[in-house]
């Protein structure tokens, strides 16, 4: 697989196939072309604060994240994460790049990495499969440091990732910075 593809194309729920993520990206205005992490320093990509993009996190759980929060999307070797419990790092164009990981990342093959804005630092959120695009509904909000609130896409309840989040390891990297 390329940059850009998608790195869980084979995997299929409730028979929604995975679109590829260099398409889904290419319709949210979000680069998905490799470049380098300083590259994406520049101001994010303008897209509405009204479309998600949908994916499956590492753990399975379909989840929804705005549009207007990711900067880039990557096609990255899994033998290029660190992390232990949560909180990690990527090998991403020779320098470590935070990320932040909900479940188990695979032992080889390739994941699909959104690298998103967090307040002016670049964080990674590695994925199992990008799906799609979806309008925001009206959010269900939750008292969760992870998840906004939760947001009603195609007849399901779909978590909604709370960005920028509150994450000690997202702060002690900013400081160090």
């Amino acid at each position: 697989e390329g940059p850009g593809q998608d790195a869980g194309a084979g995997a299929h729920a409730a028979g929604h196939h995975a679109a590829p993520a260099a398409g889904v990206a290419a319709r949210a205005g979000i680069d998905s072309e490799r470049r380098s992490a300083d590259a994406a320093l520049v101001a994010p990509i303008a897209a509405e604060q009204k479309t998600l993009l949908l994916f499956d996190g590492l753990d399975g759980m379909r989840r929804a994240i705005r549009t207007s929060a990711i900067l880039h999307i990557d096609d990255v070797e899994a033998s290029d994460f660190v992390a232990h419990q949560g909180h990690g790092f990527v090998v991403f164009d020779g320098k470590m790049l935070p990320v932040v990981v909900d479940g188990d990342l695979p032992p080889e093959g390739r994941v699909a990495l959104l690298r998103l804005d967090h307040d002016g630092m670049i964080v990674g959120y590695p994925v199992s499969t990008v799906r799609d695009l979806a309008p925001v509904s009206d959010v269900s909000p939750i008292d969760d440091h992870d998840i906004e609130g939760f947001v009603m896409v195609e007849g399901q309840a779909v978590a909604l990732v709370a960005w920028p989040r509150k994450d000690a390891a997202i702060e002690l990297e900013r400081q160090r910075a």
